[in-house]
């Protein structure tokens, strides 16, 4: 396993997850934010493993209920990630995934500083099916 979904940029454990449900007893998804900066000279590199890890959780992630990678328009250096996950399984075989060594082994050496990662409640959604795009 990776250490992707550590609190802040501190050294550490990973994130614990609790089991958290709703009034009805059932599961409540994770909610998740990845920030990060990357180096000029990996830039490229960097893009097109994101859209590769991108096209792999939709073809094989199920249980990543949303995942959306952006990255600034005035500094493209700058990337933030959105993640929804079904449970703390959803995570678990995220982290696990061949698409996420790949990710890992080029976007970390590449970052200017440790990844953020930052877990948050869910107050509400609207979301769309489908957004495709190039």
């Amino acid at each position: 396993m990776f250490p992707l979904f550590k609190e802040g940029s501190e050294a550490g454990g990973f994130l614990s997850y609790e089991k958290v449900s709703n009034t009805k007893g059932q599961a409540m998804p994770v909610c998740m934010s990845a920030r990060y900066q990357v180096r000029k000279d990996r830039l490229e590199l960097c893009r097109k493993t994101v859209a590769e890890f991108v096209t792999y959780i939709k073809a094989n992630e199920p249980s990543t209920l949303l995942y959306m990678a952006l990255q600034e328009p005035v500094d493209e250096t700058r990337f933030l990630h959105i993640m929804i996950f079904e449970d703390e399984q959803a995570i678990t075989r995220h982290q696990s995934s061949p698409a996420t060594r790949r990710f890992v082994e080029t976007i970390y050496p590449s970052a200017l500083e440790p990844l953020e990662f930052k877990e948050y409640n869910m107050l509400g959604y609207k979301g769309m099916d489908v957004i495709e795009f190039d």
